[in-house]
């Protein structure tokens, strides 16, 4: 999971990003924290998809939180948006960019804690996710962050786009079953699952990935994998065209 902090105001992100890491820490639960300090490089940085939560601060140079907002809206309709305010007065403009909550300023653990809460119950329902053991912690971890999977004898190492790696006494068919045979991911080789929306290419005997991390293909079955992966590619590329056309 991917949160983006965008504020002008340096303490009010450091501030928050302490906040949530704590809330992080105690949830068990593995994320990224981006901060931007103007509308303008966030949204230079923005990628439809690419952050689960973010908080806008809603008075900042430039571009305003509000209208920053909106360019969001236009591609991304499922991320959860949350306003910070010294003040109420713009929170209808706010609310009309399906905003889910505000906070007002300073940032407070408790009401951090509150609007985190919220939003992880949110968000299984737009992302799903997995849960598995670790060192004695119960770790959540988003499909959509998950890169790689690798097993080693009863252990699987699972990647995530974070840099991050998990390692779990699970094996690859209990891991399959708890992924529910979610599209996305796929069995190149023995003991390698990869996550789709991650692989950058497919050539020959490789499976290249956008972490830069490249694994072997099962040479027996690579124009199976290949053609699997094309039609995967073609489908989310229908989809999203689908998803533009009824939105507009």
């Amino acid at each position: 999971m991917s949160i983006a902090i965008v504020d002008d105001e340096e303490q009010f992100r450091l501030n928050l990003e302490a906040c949530l890491d704590n809330y992080l820490d105690h949830q068990s639960i593995q994320a990224d924290i981006d901060c931007f300090r103007d509308a303008e490089s966030f949204l230079t940085a923005f990628e439809p998809k690419k952050y689960s939560i973010i908080f806008m601060d809603i008075y900042m140079g430039r571009m305003n939180g509000v209208d920053a907002a909106k360019k969001i809206r236009e591609t991304d309709e499922s991320c959860i948006l949350i306003f910070c305010t010294t003040s109420v007065d713009h929170m209808p403009d706010a609310f009309a960019c399906h905003a889910f909550d505000y906070m007002v300023k300073p940032a407070d653990q408790q009401r951090v804690d509150k609007i985190m809460d919220d939003a992880i119950r949110t968000i299984p329902q737009q992302q799903k996710y997995l849960s598995v053991n670790s060192d004695g912690r119960t770790f959540s971890i988003f499909y959509s962050d998950l890169i790689s999977i690798t097993s080693s004898g009863h252990y699987l190492s699972l990647m995530q786009r974070n840099e991050r790696t998990i390692v779990t006494r699970l094996t690859m068919p209990e891991l399959l079953e708890k992924l529910e045979n979610d599209s996305r991911f796929l069995i190149i080789n023995r003991g390698i699952l990869v996550n789709m929306d991650h692989v950058t290419s497919m050539s020959g005997s490789n499976c290249q990935m956008d972490n830069g991390i490249s694994y072997p293909i099962k040479v027996r079955n690579s124009t199976e994998i290949t053609q699997k992966w094309h039609d995967y590619c073609f489908e989310e590329i229908r989809r999203n065209q689908t998803h533009i056309t009824e939105r507009r």
